[in-house]
């Protein structure tokens, strides 16, 4: 059974609120599985794969990465998003294609082995849209703040 509805190709310029409704996005995105990590971005380094500072990136470490895969790696003591491809596989495609526009790849040695440690697989990507909610200890704007005595 699916946790989520896809809406159908002639209703692409309208949402139907009802679709989602009772939904859970831990489903939906594969959050409550022991092998799904969450990490937000901290750089604009994937701009142009769309993948902007502050966004949140779900990562599954019980996937295999196949070739051309967004996965999530550890090099040189820290985690960067990277193309999957086997050795000397992404040499092989033109640098022009939108299939490599803005990617950056694993690196391997001359030998194949990998110079990085992989992590995961990159499963979605989502963003939150607006203001932060307040601190409970921030003032509500518009409203009186009463000074507190010390008695």
């Amino acid at each position: 059974m699916r946790s989520y509805y896809e809406l159908p190709a002639e209703d692409q310029t309208e949402l139907n609120l009802g679709l989602i409704k009772g939904q859970n996005l831990n489903q939906v995105l594969s959050l409550n599985l022991p092998s799904s990590f969450v990490f937000k971005m901290g750089s604009h380094s994937n701009c142009a794969l769309g993948i902007n500072k502050g966004d949140f990136v779900v990562v599954r470490r019980d996937i295999i990465p196949e070739s051309g895969q967004l996965v999530l790696v550890k090099t040189q003591g820290k985690f960067v998003l990277r193309t999957y491809a086997f050795p000397g596989s992404h040499e092989d495609q033109p640098r022009d294609t939108e299939f490599s526009a803005g990617r950056k790849y694993v690196t391997y040695l001359p030998d194949g082995t990998p110079e990085f440690e992989l992590f995961g697989v990159v499963t979605a990507i989502f963003r939150k849209l607006g203001r932060a909610a307040p601190s409970p200890e921030a003032p509500v704007p518009g409203s009186l703040t009463i000074p507190r005595g010390n008695s």
